[in-house]
């Protein structure tokens, strides 16, 4: 979970570069701000509500999860949206990575492909695949032509080409990044090696029985206690327990 100065650090470096993109004190550079802002907390809302429908409480964790995502979404669209489009766009990144977190995370194949602990598959690349489609749908030509492009606007002023280009491009920037990725790890890979040293193996391995994962989901972190073919919800104080005996067992 984000620790509340980074949490706030994001908030205002986000206001700051969204506000900042028209290069120039004016009113769109104003809109940009209140649209990051309004986004943000629809989404925080929405995501807090399916909490409480569906886990019968709100956390902070997913409160944190929903701004982030509402960050993340209202970035392409920010200074191009109105206000309708802002809280519409915040309604769907509440929303839909919400699902994507909720299901996905609940799938073998997913967690197998994915060595994703933080959340980032469903915030970043969900929620900018939902910011750059709706951008294509709500952009109007008053804030096409604020950043002295062609004043076509998107699908709502009748351009509906828009959210087609929209598309390609976050195509392109998924593959970009894929390829990139990719390379940069297996470079990386080649000279660098980081092995887990075999008397640390030898001392968990002396330990099954205290063996036990931690998963994310929206609301909060859960540890299993694996013995044999069964495993048990651990309580709080048998968690601590745990990993103070692994972590102790490590360091001997």
């Amino acid at each position: 979970m984000s620790k509340p100065g980074t949490l706030a650090n994001t908030d205002t470096g986000r206001n700051g570069f969204n506000g900042g993109d028209p290069y120039n004190a004016s009113p769109d550079a104003g809109v940009a701000v209140l649209n990051t802002n309004v986004c943000t907390a629809m989404s925080m809302l929405v995501w807090m509500v399916l909490d409480l429908i569906f886990f019968k409480k709100p956390s902070v964790i997913g409160a944190v999860q929903g701004i982030i995502t509402g960050l993340v979404a209202i970035t392409p669209a920010a200074g191009f949206v109105g206000g309708r489009g802002a809280i519409i766009i915040g309604a769907c990144s509440g929303t839909i990575p919400w699902l994507s977190m909720n299901i996905l995370d609940k799938q073998k194949w997913f967690l197998d492909f994915s060595n994703d602990v933080v959340g980032d598959f469903h915030t970043h690349l969900v929620g900018g695949i939902v910011g750059g489609f709706l951008t294509g749908l709500f952009a109007t030509s008053e804030g096409d032509a604020a950043f002295a492009l062609a004043p076509t606007g998107g699908a709502i002023d009748g351009n509906g080409r828009q959210v087609w280009v929209q598309i390609v491009g976050f195509l392109f920037i998924i593959g970009w990044n894929v390829v990139w990725t990719s390379l940069i790890c297996l470079f990386v890979s080649l000279p660098i090696r980081v092995e887990v040293r075999r008397s640390h193996l030898n001392r968990l391995d002396t330990y099954p029985k205290y063996h036990c994962v931690i998963r994310r989901n929206s609301c909060c972190w859960v540890t299993t206690r694996f013995t044999g073919n069964s495993h048990t919800r651990s309580s709080t104080k048998e968690r601590m327990n745990l990993m103070r005996i692994m972590v102790n067992r490590i360091r001997d």
